[in-house]
């Protein structure tokens, strides 16, 4: 099976833009071809189609801070490993907003309230798309 090439390109991007941001966690985006494989952009993977893509387009700076965060829930483990997932997430929002644009720019603060806002959304529905496994800390649901 061949890889979708613009996949494995975006997937380079996405590593190259969470190092440039300072992220936690990504270096977890180093393999282009597996992150292509697993990452899908801003939102879950039952949301429809036209829905990510829309709020991925929308909120393009937060995209790594996406990926990043898919790789931690495909890792997977108990409740400890999702709060700390879904605070990467958080602090991961924040960080790219204030390496992405200057303290005089709107754009950081509408980035870091749009942090916000998701992962609120993520603590209330994520659960469902995190990979509970054995061997987690509790191994149980938050």
């Amino acid at each position: 099976m061949t890889m979708d090439m613009t996949k494995v390109q975006h997937a380079y991007d996405m590593y190259l833009t969470a190092m440039m941001q300072g992220l936690s966690g990504g270096e977890k985006l180093a393999d282009y071809y597996h992150t292509a494989e697993t990452c899908n952009g801003i939102g879950a993977e039952w949301f429809p189609g036209w829905l990510r893509w829309a709020v991925t387009k929308t909120n393009p700076t937060l995209e790594p801070t996406s990926w990043v965060h898919d790789m931690e829930y495909k890792e997977g483990g108990g409740i400890k490993e999702r709060w700390l997932a879904d605070w990467h997430w958080l602090r991961n929002g924040w960080r790219a907003a204030v390496k992405t644009y200057g303290w005089k720019e709107a754009g950081r603060y509408v980035v870091i309230g749009k942090a916000t806002l998701f992962w609120g959304i993520l603590r209330v529905g994520g659960q469902a798309a995190f990979n509970w496994r054995k061997g987690g800390e509790d191994n149980g649901r938050a």
